[in-house]
């Protein structure tokens, strides 16, 4: 019967307690708001001097040559399926190159792990990309997607 008396007075030393904790340090001196919400700001850096500044050359300069439009990249490659196993990738790449394709291959991390994609190119023409899917789909039975070929992506 003593138990009800027991639960209660639990419950009334927790919300004393957590009272305390929430309102005492609003009445200690040593917290202050204020100071957790001000800063001071820096004041302005001085300029280099002309000695410290660097010498003008001739040679162009490059952010000159980077300003230049670029061609786009004309070049495609099959994307073959993405293969889980890394030997049977290079399994894959080993084949293809034994049969006279020009083939790479590159890993990335994704949802379902490390996977490894296979590319067979690049070629200039798209339609040269598309005689070859065809060879592979009834040589090797692999389904294939003509992208264009961009060498920075590749890592």
């Amino acid at each position: 019967m003593d138990f009800p008396f027991k639960r209660a007075s639990f419950i009334v030393i927790l919300v004393i307690g957590a009272l305390l904790v929430i309102f005492v340090p609003l009445w200690m001196e040593d917290y202050h708001a204020n100071d957790r919400l001000s800063f001071t700001i820096p004041s302005v850096p001085i300029p280099p001097s002309a000695a410290l500044l660097p010498m003008a050359s001739n040679k162009p300069s490059m952010k000159n040559l980077l300003s230049y439009p670029l061609a786009p990249a004309k070049a495609w490659v099959l994307e073959l399926p993405d293969i889980k196993d890394p030997v049977q990738a290079e399994h894959l790449v080993q084949t293809l190159r034994r049969k006279g394709f020009n083939t790479f291959s590159c890993q990335y991390q994704s949802l379902l792990g490390r996977l490894t994609r296979v590319f067979v190119g690049p070629e200039i023409k798209p339609e040269q990309m598309k005689q070859i899917a065809e060879q592979l789909n009834t040589e090797m039975h692999l389904t294939t997607q003509v992208v264009s070929f961009d060498p920075l992506l590749i890592q």
